[in-house]
């Protein structure tokens, strides 16, 4: 079965999204974190996410239309690798002229489809990705009394998550759940039409 989505959304969300994978560092200890979550639920929702342990970023791409889409189809989900996802968004043009979805064709490999081109890319079935909601679910209060330091290289990349799936590259970024020891959550102040995303960043601590 294939659905599909609109092509420059699933190509922000992927380019965003990568941010917090391994990106090959986890190669041999755990290439789990090499891999980007592709899990469609029932309703059509494409939920994306990534993460290399230290940050996590998680996309959520809704159909333009939702004719067609089966309510009760079973849930959906793959590890696809994060660099041959680039690759392929990388290929996909945006403007008048160019196709405007970008299919997801489920099966053993699963297949990705833009206009002349097709990408087969195997899923990851050597480990189980971390269930991330329980960190998006939490919710801390600023105490105001601790100074919160994060890796600099890692919170340019939330910023640039942000700027990607916003509207304009201009617009704030909103931050949330600042507390000395816990995740910060980083969101476009102004999303993508139809589109959500949250990056969360671990901060560095000092004894």
């Amino acid at each position: 079965m294939q659905f599909d989505y609109d092509a420059s959304k699933f190509k922000a969300a992927i380019t965003a999204v990568a941010l917090a994978s391994g990106n090959g560092m986890e190669k041999w200890a755990l290439p789990m974190f090499d891999n980007i979550s592709l899990k469609r639920f029932p309703d059509g929702m494409l939920e994306i996410a990534a993460t290399d342990r230290y940050r996590l970023a998680m996309a959520r791409i809704f159909p333009q239309d939702h004719t067609g889409v089966i309510q009760d189809e079973a849930e959906w989900s793959a590890l696809l690798d994060a660099k041959a996802l680039l690759s392929f968004v990388r290929l996909v043009k945006t403007g008048k002229r160019a196709p405007s979805t970008i299919g997801i064709e489920q099966g053993l490999p699963v297949t990705l489809r833009w206009d002349k081109w097709a990408r087969e890319i195997e899923p990851f079935e050597g480990g189980t990705f971390p269930n991330y909601r329980k960190l998006l679910a939490t919710k801390v209060e600023p105490d105001g009394k601790n100074l919160v330091r994060f890796n600099p290289l890692f919170l340019v990349d939330a910023a640039r998550g942000c700027s990607i799936m916003s509207t304009s590259r201009t617009e704030a970024v909103g931050v949330e759940a600042f507390h000395a020891g816990k995740p910060a959550l980083f969101t476009p102040y102004n999303p993508l039409d139809r589109t959500s995303y949250v990056h969360l960043l671990m901060p560095i601590r000092f004894a």
